[in-house]
């Protein structure tokens, strides 16, 4: 397995991914995908970020989308996740999730950002991944859905 960053060549495949995750993650189950829609945050993300894969011979089978912003409060720049996702199938023995994540960490770091922000659903595994690698939950995300729209 490798990790490199993503190019147009990834798009199809990076979609994919996308339109798989949020049909397997119940947190997002009020959200309404569309091929379109996740095509043009793709295009984005290469745009004003980066997308890292993790690729085994002929499959990206991860990756981790990530964008350099100003901090809100004081201008400080940070790395805020996109996305981050790991194929099923493809979890535990490659290694793929820390593997992305070391490499988002070492993007952010090229890139001046003084921290990254992630995201995981509670309760979750992910969490506790994150903080094993030194992050710490600071704030929890409330969403109430209003049902506007599709």
């Amino acid at each position: 397995m490798r990790i490199r960053e993503a190019t147009t060549l990834d798009h199809h495949a990076l979609v994919g991914m996308a339109l798989r995750f949020l049909k397997t993650v119940s947190t997002y189950d009020f959200l309404v995908p569309s091929r379109e829609h996740i095509g043009r945050v793709v295009d984005v993300v290469l745009d004003s970020g980066v997308i890292l894969v993790a690729e085994v011979p002929d499959a990206v089978v991860g990756a981790i989308a990530l964008i350099a912003v100003p901090h809100p409060v004081d201008g400080t720049l940070f790395a805020d996740e996109v996305a981050w996702w790991v194929e099923p199938e493809h979890r535990g023995g490659l290694r793929a999730g820390p593997y992305l994540l070391g490499a988002a960490e070492d993007w952010a770091q090229r890139n001046g950002c003084n921290m990254v922000k992630m995201v995981a659903p509670l309760p979750s595994s992910v969490g506790r991944f994150l903080e094993k690698r030194g992050y710490r939950a600071i704030e929890v995300a409330y969403v109430k859905h209003l049902g506007v729209g599709p």
